[in-house]
This record gives structure tokens, sequence and C-alpha cells, in this order.
């Protein structure tokens, strides 16, 4: 009588060790995709609404000629317009009428600081370039000291998104980004 060797079935422990790091490595590259993918959405997101306010800007300024032709809508440079101190002169359009110098202050406040809710004692803001964009700031400007009704104003909306290191601490090595409009009134 022959005696034969049955011929072993199932895998070895190598096998089933190459699979799962295999599967491991297969895993990390597409959560690597799936972050890539995020941080895209979050750029594209925060490009829409700095689009959407510049021209939001550019659309309240044309409806108020008498201001653009005084040079009431210009920001000055380097100086950032304070959201949680209303300027002296302000005056909410609003509920009441206002002059065209108030109504570019206006306009230029709910862009850069958004609409003012209160609900009983509690007061919040929402929209705006501050509320809306991380670091957000809003400038106009003019190519000459002088801004008048000739002039091209160029409204830029720019933000400095943030991000989070291993740490967990948020870190602004991104570099600036904004949406510059250019219109001749």
């Amino acid at each position: 009588m022959r005696v034969t060797q049955k011929k072993s079935q199932g895998l070895s422990l190598v096998e089933v060790l190459v699979t799962a790091v295999l599967l491991g490595v297969g895993l990390l590259g597409a959560s690597a995709l799936q972050l890539t993918g995020l941080k895209g959405t979050d750029s594209a997101h925060y490009r829409t609404v700095a689009t959407f306010l510049t021209n939001d800007m550019a659309e309240r300024m044309r409806m108020n000629f008498p201001a653009i032709a005084a040079g009431d809508y210009r920001t000055i440079p380097d100086q950032a317009l304070l959201c949680h101190a209303l300027p002296e002169a302000f005056k909410d359009c609003n509920a009441n009428t206002c002059n065209s110098a108030e109504l570019a202050m206006f306009d230029t406040y709910q862009v850069q600081c958004g609409f003012v809710m209160t609900q009983g004692s509690v007061t919040s803001k929402s929209g705006g370039v501050e509320n809306s964009l991380p670091n957000g700031q809003l400038s106009i400007s003019c190519p000459s000291d002088l801004c008048d009704d000739t002039s091209e104003y160029t409204i830029t909306v720019a933000w400095m998104p943030r991000d989070q290191n291993d740490s967990g601490i948020y870190t602004n090595n991104s570099g600036n980004y904004e949406v510059t409009v250019v219109i001749r009134p």
C-alpha cells in the first residue's frame, strides 16, 4: 500500500500578511485622495463666496452713482474696517433715509461685516466677508489718490485659509487668496 501526502489547503500566514499590508496601503491612499478632494472643495467654496461678495459690492456701487462720483466708496489702504464697532457716522439705511455718502458707508459695512440680527437679547452676524471667509477683508481702491466718476474702481475680497498641522495648530502657510473685480462706473 502506497501512502500519499495530502496537499495542504488554505492560506499560509505569509499570504495573509501580504494581503493585509496591500489592503492597508490601498486604504491609506484612498483616504489621502479624499483629504485632497476636501481641500479642493473648501478652496472652491471660498472662491465662490468671494466672487459673490465682490459682485455684490460692484452692484451696490453701480446703484449709488453720486457716491462713486464723490469717491465715498474707497476704503483706506492697510486699515481694516472694524466690524465689532460701528463707525460714528454710521446710519442704518434699511430703517432710515440716507444720503449717498451714508449709503456708501452702509453698503461697505454690510458687505464687509454682514447683517446684524437681534433676537431678544442675543445679537449675531451672518454673511459678509468677515463672517464667510477666514481672515477675509474687503478693499476698494482707485489707481490715483482721487476717486471720481471717471476712475476705475478695483474691488478686492481677500482671505487667508488656514491649514491644520500635525500638532492641531492652525498655520497660515497656504498664502493669500483674492478675487478682484475692476469696474468703471
